[in-house]
């Protein structure tokens, strides 16, 4: 538990002194190697996370957060295959878990597989109607891949209503009305953005 409030905290070689603790004291703690994992991950140390959750997943086949979060390390070493496999088989064991579908479509985005990308998201705002990363993620797409400037606008509009400190989503849509013609909302959107901290 101290571990725990130490990767909350960002103390990640505290946290993971505390996770060598617990292995040491309950080896086959299939969570304790899951969080040491991603306290190795947070810290970038994506190889040693990998090892940790692949241990986890040993001691406990069905534990999808283990999955997850392998295929998010999978994800930040580039190795996309092994995300979309990790972040199928969470699906798999969590057919209800919106967000193991924007992560795997975040995977297919960055593999310029945009379609896949784009099914995911939809179900992902499906399963989760208040998922402002997936709007965001899919407005991306929308307005940089798709340009349906229009379908971009309404999923940025929704992610600032979720989030309205969300900069980057002020600054997307304002390049998407500079580009439909509407100069009043976008010089509106680019202050708001700039008032918020966007510096590009």
């Amino acid at each position: 538990n101290r571990g725990g409030a130490y990767l909350a905290l960002q103390k990640y070689s505290e946290a993971i002194a505390d996770f060598n603790k617990a292995i040491e004291l309950n080896p086959n703690d299939a969570a304790a190697y899951n969080v040491r994992g991603k306290s190795y991950a947070m810290s970038d140390h994506y190889n040693a996370a990998i090892v940790d959750f692949n241990k986890a997943i040993e001691l406990n086949p069905n534990y999808f957060e283990a999955y997850g979060n392998r295929g998010i390390a999978y994800a930040y070493m580039q190795n996309y295959t092994a995300a979309i496999e990790d972040f199928s088989k969470v699906i798999e064991l969590n057919p209800n878990l919106a967000l193991a579908y924007n992560n795997r479509g975040l995977v297919y985005a960055q593999m310029q597989n945009y379609d896949a990308a784009i099914v995911d998201f939809n179900k992902a705002i499906e399963l989760n109607p208040q998922y402002m990363d997936a709007y965001f993620n899919r407005a991306n797409i929308y307005a940089v891949i798709i340009k349906n400037y229009g379908a971009a606008i309404a999923d940025y509009t929704k992610a600032i209503e979720l989030n309205p400190n969300l900069a980057d989503a002020y600054n997307n849509r304002g390049i998407c009305y500079e580009i439909v013609g509407d100069d009043r909302r976008a010089q509106a959107d680019f202050a708001k953005a700039k008032e918020l901290g966007y510096n590009g």
